[in-house]
């Protein structure tokens, strides 16, 4: 769906997505419904949460983060494919240790864990509708390290893999936002949220608000990069205080030509 008549926004968008989930029941609902479990509360529960303890290292920005006392829960919107999803994964499940685990205090006291991505296209192209990780010994398939970390990576392109209808149905409401009943009560109660959304006019402001600034960040990277250079673009975005992940959602550069600037200026100002 376009990405400029905010009235015509899909659940996938980032924005809106972010916003649908900010709500405690709803967010809990929709955690409840991929990982097939219940989720008794939510006690605290952050949208758009920065993990950027140090600046020489990689910030990332969640798009939800929800932790109930016992377990910490990121979920993520992934409508493109940069084919980095594994690793990207693996950072975001250390920096999300690292977050939760202050300095002295024992390693058993690290939560459970679960990074969640919903991903509008294959990341495995194998078909399946859900992809769930979780480490396990290579001699003794049946020894799971027990480390309570799990990744799972939802695909709502799927065709195949033990899925019930009722969930096959949210994950098309998830790649559509088609108005129409569906089999889900969960996806039929999000389609009502979502309508109610796009006639909110504060949620539309902050969405222009949004969308300009990305706008307006991408142009100064096209005008500035063709006067002064990519390179001096990026490092001039960095020491104002953002993050590399902040300057690829907003920008559009390549996250590895991020990283490559602010090892050289960080270099520089040894």
């Amino acid at each position: 769906m376009s990405t400029n008549d905010y009235s015509q926004l899909g659940f996938s968008n980032k924005f809106m997505f972010g916003k649908l989930m900010e709500n405690d029941e709803r967010c809990r609902r929709f955690l409840e419904q991929i990982l097939g479990f219940k989720i008794h509360h939510v006690e605290k529960l952050e949208r758009e949460k920065t993990i950027d303890e140090k600046y020489d290292g990689h910030g990332i920005r969640l798009d939800i983060y929800v932790e109930d006392g016992k377990t910490v829960y990121n979920c993520e919107m992934q409508n493109t494919n940069e084919h980095n999803l594994p690793k990207r994964s693996r950072y975001y499940q250390s920096q999300i240790d690292s977050n939760i685990l202050q300095k002295g205090v024992p390693y058993r006291q690290l939560t459970k864990s679960f990074v969640i991505f919903i991903c509008t296209f294959d990341p495995f192209s194998r078909g399946q509708y859900v992809y769930t990780f979780e480490n396990r010994c290579m001699e003794v398939p049946d020894l799971n390290l027990d480390d309570e970390t799990t990744k799972i990576f939802l695909n709502t392109k799927g065709n195949c893999g033990n899925t019930s209808e009722e969930f096959k149905e949210l994950l098309r409401f998830i790649d559509t936002s088609e108005d129409r009943p569906y089999e889900n009560d969960l996806a039929n109660d999000l389609l009502s949220d979502l309508k109610k959304a796009r006639n909110n006019e504060e949620w539309r402001h902050d969405y222009m608000t949004w969308r300009d600034y990305g706008n307006d960040c991408r142009e100064e990277g096209r005008v500035e990069g063709r006067e002064e250079g990519l390179v001096e673009v990026i490092e001039n975005m960095l020491r104002k205080g953002k993050t590399p992940q902040e300057i690829v959602d907003f920008c559009g550069f390549e996250l590895d030509i991020v990283e490559q600037v602010q090892k050289s200026l960080l270099a520089k100002t040894k």
